[in-house]
């Protein structure tokens, strides 16, 4: 359950860091997905944040974006607003750089 998220989530950090963007990707998935079953549907934002990463170090930044509005939106249902402008300002830099 929770604990083989947090098990994935710790794998794809350890990837990212290496530089292996495309295998932690892969882990921060598992992550969520393994969070979202266990859980019943919940979202798991520090996969989620990896998972942005990812898809940034991947030069995939409409992916990137779109994980970064959707932190952006739990941060708004936890109530942190500072942390949603900041998400969003992160989803905004992404698209400026798929657009440039």
């Amino acid at each position: 359950g929770v604990d083989l998220a947090r098990l994935e989530l710790n794998c794809a950090k350890a990837a990212l860091r290496l530089g292996k963007a495309t295998a932690a990707a892969q882990r921060a998935d598992a992550a969520l997905e393994r969070h979202k079953a266990a859980t019943r549907g919940g979202t798991y934002a520090n996969a989620l944040a990896v998972r942005a990463e990812c898809r940034e170090a991947l030069y995939d930044y409409d992916a990137a974006a779109r994980c970064f509005d959707d932190l952006g939106a739990v941060a708004d249902r936890g109530g942190n607003g500072d942390d949603a402008r900041a998400w969003r300002r992160r989803a905004r830099d992404a698209r400026d750089l798929r657009d440039a």
